[in-house]
């Protein structure tokens, strides 16, 4: 590790994370998944219970890893996105039942989704949060895309990256914002 490095643990099991954070040149230092109870509480909002449960798993994974020495100073990212038809929660479908549930609930029915997004640090403590905390927004799909490409895009910018590890050949550190929507929107370009 580089002096001035500041290790990110990343509270999340979910390959995509992990694989969108590289797409932008953040590699975590760790992927510590939190175990923690999901259920909303009773009387609990969609928002309400994005922040929490972004707040409690990454106060879960920065415990964890301040038993790790290498791990020491580190910043843990965690998220979470909940979907709501008023003020009923959908549940994040496990089984084949349960999606086409979902979707038959959400069909020809706006919805909306909420995003907790928490930045903590070794001792779990936010420190802040990057983007929208808890943002609900009454939403199409390209919408959650933006909204996305936009956090990432801060996350980028914001957080520490080690300039010695090797770096895809198609990412280059932007000089700017507007650098960095440019690169985005050139690696979009290629995608499709």
């Amino acid at each position: 590790m580089s002096e001035g490095h500041v290790p990110l643990v990343l509270a999340s099991a979910s390959p995509r994370r992990v694989a969108l954070l590289r797409q932008i040149g953040i590699d975590p230092d760790a992927v510590i998944p939190a175990d923690i109870d999901e259920t909303p509480r009773k009387g609990e909002t969609p928002r309400g219970l994005a922040q929490r449960l972004s707040a409690e798993k990454a106060a879960a994974s920065a415990a964890v890893a301040a038993k790790r020495e290498e791990l020491a100073g580190a910043l843990t990212l965690a998220a979470d996105t909940v979907v709501a038809v008023g003020r009923r929660i959908l549940p994040k479908a496990e089984i084949a039942d349960e999606a086409e549930e979902c979707l038959a609930l959400l069909s020809g029915r706006a919805h909306r989704v909420f995003t907790g997004l928490t930045l903590a640090n070794v001792l779990g403590v936010p420190l802040g949060t990057a983007v929208g905390q808890a943002a609900g927004w009454r939403t199409t799909f390209w919408a959650v895309a933006a909204i996305g490409v936009a956090a990432f895009i801060a996350l980028f910018l914001l957080l520490p990256r080690d300039t010695h590890r090797d770096k895809p050949p198609a990412i280059r550190a932007p000089r700017g914002v507007s650098a960095a929507v440019r690169q985005l929107a050139d690696c979009l370009r290629d995608i499709r």
